[in-house]
């Protein structure tokens, strides 16, 4: 037979604790990012943040949603924040350094992108690298500039995803300045290639070269 308690209409819901309930949020936050939709998406971290703010994940995730909403300096301040709470979070530190790169705040960035990209742990060092490379060749330093991408591109990405298809379009520039049109054509065709493919800057840019080439 079965025992009831008296008063109870069923089992007793555990209360989740303060970490799981903004882990959640975080969860569902980070899932609105990824599908684009900013405005759910920011909701979900603000709550997470007012549960838990000593969640650095939480911070990195508002960075990201921020920046891409364009907002540069809220951005700014939750990449920041990411960052203070565990400087060893190496994908926050390249948030941080593109952030600040946007902002013209070109000394600080580099900064927290070599130490991004100098972590042997970090699986995504392509990324900082890219920046850097970027950053450098903005700043019309081209030497630093083709070292550090050409290390973005030789990085192992997983899965050989699209990782580096950046890396390889601004390599392709590095090489138009440098006059070399065969290897500047073959930096944009790799820019194009697999998970790549819908590149339209690469594309139009390797047809761009290839007619200055006049191949084909």
């Amino acid at each position: 037979s079965t025992v009831m308690t008296p008063g109870c209409a069923g089992p007793k819901e555990v209360e989740r604790t303060p970490l799981e309930r903004a882990t959640s949020h975080l969860e569902v936050g980070n899932s609105a990012l990824m599908d684009g939709d900013l405005p759910l998406a920011i909701s979900h971290l603000i709550q997470a943040e007012k549960i838990d703010p000593t969640i650095p994940q939480i911070h990195h995730s508002k960075a990201l949603a921020f920046y891409a909403k364009g907002d540069l300096e809220t951005a700014l301040a939750s990449a920041r924040e990411a960052v203070r709470l565990n400087p060893a979070f190496s994908e926050a530190q390249n948030t941080l350094g593109r952030v600040l790169m946007e902002t013209e705040r070109s000394d600080e960035a580099i900064a927290h992108l070599q130490k991004s990209a100098e972590d042997p742990t970090f699986r995504e060092a392509y990324k900082p690298l890219t920046n850097l490379g970027i950053l450098y060749y903005r700043q019309g330093d081209l030497a630093k500039s083709g070292r550090y991408l050409s290390r973005a591109v030789n990085e192992k990405v997983a899965g050989i995803g699209g990782g580096t298809c950046v890396a390889y379009y601004y390599l392709g520039h590095l090489r138009v300045k440098e006059g070399k049109l065969a290897d500047a054509i073959d930096a944009y065709d790799r820019a194009t290639r697999r998970a790549c493919g819908n590149f339209a800057d690469a594309h139009f840019a390797l047809g761009i070269a290839l007619e200055r080439n006049r191949d084909y």
